[in-house]
C-alpha cells in the first residue's frame, strides 16, 4: 500500500491546475511522488482511489490478475483515463491499452490527460463508442457528471452511442 500525501499543482504554463466538467472541479494530480509514473486531472476521491487501488482482480479467491509487461488491455468505461494509464504503465513499451469511452465530455478529458503523459499515451488507443456484445447498435448513454450508463428508454441527460463489439 503507498503511503503518500498526494497534492495537486500546476500542470504546466499551457494547462490550469484546475479543469471543470458540468459543475464538478478537477484539479490536476502528480503521482510520481507516490511511485506511479502519471499525472491527471481528476476529483479528489477518484484520485486516492487510483493512488491506493491499484487496478488488480481476484479470481475465484486466490490468483490476483493485473497488468503486466507486454499484455493488451481493455478499459471498458474509461472516463477520465486513469486506470488506463496504470494499465499503460504496467504493460510497458510492448504492451497496448485499448479504451472505450462513449461519452464526449470525459473523453475530452482523457484526451487532455494522455496529452500530458506522452510516454504512456503512445501505448493507448480511445475508441469513442461503447463496447458491446456487437458493432453498430446505437444505444441511449445516460450522462451524469462523472459516469455514464446505458439507459434503454433515455433521459434528460442523455446520448445515443454507437456500439462497438470488443470480439
Amino acid at each position: 500500500t503507498r503511503r503518500a500525501e498526494l497534492k495537486y499543482r500546476d500542470a504546466s504554463k499551457e494547462s490550469p491546475d484546475i479543469l471543470k466538467l458540468e459543475n464538478r472541479r478537477m484539479k490536476f494530480y502528480d503521482f510520481s511522488e507516490a511511485g506511479i509514473p502519471m499525472c491527471m486531472y481528476t476529483h479528489s476521491d477518484r484520485a486516492y482511489t487510483l493512488l491506493y487501488d491499484q487496478p488488480e482482480y481476484v479470481y475465484r479467491g486466490s490468483t490476483n490478475i493485473q497488468a503486466e509487461e507486454g499484455d493488451v488491455e481493455i478499459d471498458c468505461g474509461a472516463c477520465f483515463g486513469g486506470t488506463t494509464l496504470i494499465f499503460a504503465a504496467a504493460a510497458g513499451e510492448k504492451g497496448r491499452v485499448v479504451a472505450f469511452e462513449p461519452n464526449p465530455d470525459m473523453a475530452g478529458i482523457f484526451r487532455e490527460n494522455m496529452r500530458l503523459n506522452p510516454k504512456l499515451a503512445r501505448r493507448v488507443s480511445l475508441v469513442e463508442r461503447a463496447s458491446w456484445d456487437k458493432d453498430g447498435d446505437i444505444l441511449n448513454f445516460e450522462l451524469d457528471t462523472d459516469s455514464s450508463r446505458i439507459n434503454g428508454t433515455g433521459g434528460n441527460r442523455s446520448i445515443k452511442v454507437e456500439s462497438a463489439s470488443i470480439d
